[in-house]
């Protein structure tokens, strides 16, 4: 079995001089990137990493953070991605809890960074990459004389290749375990549904540090497909790409539509080297994106809508392009329009009730997930992987409803999870930081619908009197990544509650949004 390293190293042999990345003016073939990446590699290995290691890093798109991706990945080592944004208490949590020894930074996020180095307890290598970083070393000069010759490391293909973050119910992130076997295979089961080829070139935007972006990223290099990267989404620069670079696959979460159908250059943009044009998201009504794209007649890209989650390991649900057409004009399913879909071949969705039976079609109960390339369980975390993974199935702790054609919807959250212009937000973690501040008394979380983001967070707040908006402000600011801070605060003098004190979030989510959220 293929393990993650082999997928460049393919390339480098087989299509060597094709483009492998573009990333602002920086452009790279095959054989280069691998010749780079091996050159880290061994770097790597000379400063003592080994099979095994965890390497964590904070890094915004670009070259360097595929470099260290597959550096780490050819060496046995394990990849512990950090969302770029995230502040020091985080990174010290990330970092603390894998017991990393390496931290890479990109010099846009190495100030959080030195912020988190007093309190990294494992960590004997420091680097930064790009810029002024005020790192301890610097990832060019680290690599400048090392043997750019494949390190050639044995690596067992169960073994693990990354722990990836995602926010959790107690108040701290879980790092979801994800093994090299299972990410090659969910990728090749992607390519059996949608025809890449080493002619495509994909645009990703997204971080990289994210499942989804990672997950993209390596679906473009089994495919052998050249990737453009954005930094960071912005929609004019996104649609100049499109036009300039003949884009032939693209990536869209909820959010993303809305802002690039909104964008001036819209309607402008030459579309027509677009294929394939993928979104994501429990919400997202691919047929009304459908009806907007079809009023540019440069646009004839077939529209899929798909789902997956980091500990589900990739894609298991999907609404293909047959699909959504049939269902435009009328001979299809108006259903699939606006649901995630029916199973990935080799995946399984039942939604079951409380003791584990089989819900009656049509019917919610807890969606629970099988696949050959779930996660292997939460690093650290036996009781909460027992939990989640019982034999083959991961329990989401959300609801959804399947109905007789296997159209599946998902229809709310067992757990309060938030989803925020695509990244999960747990409101525990930002309760937990907003708890700890002396003008707040009290405080519930909750998420409402957004028009652009999908949901946004609200913070619902009992203060303290003399309560300092500016201060608490700033404090969240300080301690949570952006994604996670609330975009509204609300003031109660109490919160709707059971009988014997607990918060009924429910009720409490219906005021809020009664009241428009407003600070």
């Amino acid at each position: 079995m293929m393990v993650i390293g082999d997928l460049l190293r393919v390339n480098a042999r087989r299509i060597p001089d094709r483009e492998a990345l573009v990333c602002g003016d920086e452009r790279i073939n095959w054989g280069d990137l691998d010749r780079s990446v091996n050159k880290l590699a061994n770097a790597l290995l000379s400063a003592g990493i080994k099979s095994g290691d965890r390497v964590a890093f904070i890094m915004s798109n670009s070259i360097d953070i595929v470099r260290v991706y597959y550096a780490v990945a050819k060496i046995g080592a394990i990849s512990v991605p950090i969302l770029p944004r995230s502040v020091a208490r985080e990174i010290t949590h990330i970092v603390n809890d894998v017991k990393a020894v390496c931290l890479i930074a990109s010099a846009d996020q190495s100030a959080a960074v030195r912020d988190a180095l007093p309190a990294l307890g494992d960590v004997r290598l420091v680097i930064g990459a790009g810029g002024d970083h005020g790192l301890e070393q610097d990832l060019a000069g680290l690599t400048a004389d090392a043997s750019d010759q494949d390190p050639l490391v044995e690596v067992e293909p169960t073994s693990l290749y990354a722990i990836q973050y995602t926010s959790g119910t107690t108040g701290h992130p879980k790092g979801c375990m994800l093994r090299h076997d299972r990410k090659v295979l969910s990728r090749m089961s992607m390519l059996t549904l949608v025809n890449y080829t080493e002619r495509d070139r994909g645009l990703i935007f997204m971080p990289l540090t994210a499942s989804l972006g990672a997950d993209m990223l390596h679906t473009h290099v089994l495919a052998g497909a050249t990737t453009i990267l954005l930094p960071r989404f912005d929609a004019v620069e996104m649609l100049q790409l499109v036009e300039a670079e003949r884009i032939s696959v693209l990536y869209a979460m909820e959010s993303t539509y809305d802002r690039l159908m909104e964008a001036e250059t819209f309607d402008t943009t030459d579309w027509s080297g677009l294929r394939y044009m993928f979104g994501t998201g429990a919400g997202h009504n691919i047929g009304l994106c459908a009806e907007r794209f079809a009023t540019v007649p440069s646009f004839k890209a077939k529209l899929w809508n798909s789902y997956g989650c980091t500990e589900g390991g990739g894609w298991l649900t999907f609404v293909g392009y047959e699909e959504v057409r049939a269902a435009i004009h009328g001979s299809g399913s108006p259903v699939a329009l606006n649901t995630i879909g029916r199973e990935c071949p080799m995946a399984q969705v039942d939604c079951l009730d409380e003791d584990g039976g089989t819900m009656p079609t049509g019917e919610a109960g807890e969606m629970v997930l099988s696949s050959p390339w779930l996660f292997a369980g939460y690093w650290g975390l036996p009781d909460k992987t027992a939990e989640a993974l019982r034999g083959n199935r991961y329990f989401t702790g959300d609801i959804a409803r399947k109905d007789a054609d296997g159209y599946i919807r998902l229809e709310g959250r067992l757990k309060d999870m938030i989803k925020t212009g695509g990244i999960n937000v747990y409101p525990a973690e930002i309760e937990m930081v907003m708890k700890a501040h002396a003008s707040i008394r009290e405080v519930a979380v909750v998420g409402v619908p957004d028009p652009e983001w999908g949901e946004r967070v609200v913070a619902c707040v009992i203060p303290e009197r003399g309560y300092n908006s500016e201060a608490v402000q700033t404090y969240c600011k300080s301690e949570l990544a952006g994604f996670k801070n609330p975009k509204s605060i609300v003031f109660f003098d109490d919160f709707p509650r059971d009988v014997v004190g607990k918060i009924l979030k429910k009720k409490l989510r219906e005021m809020v949004m009664a009241d428009g959220a407003k600070t």
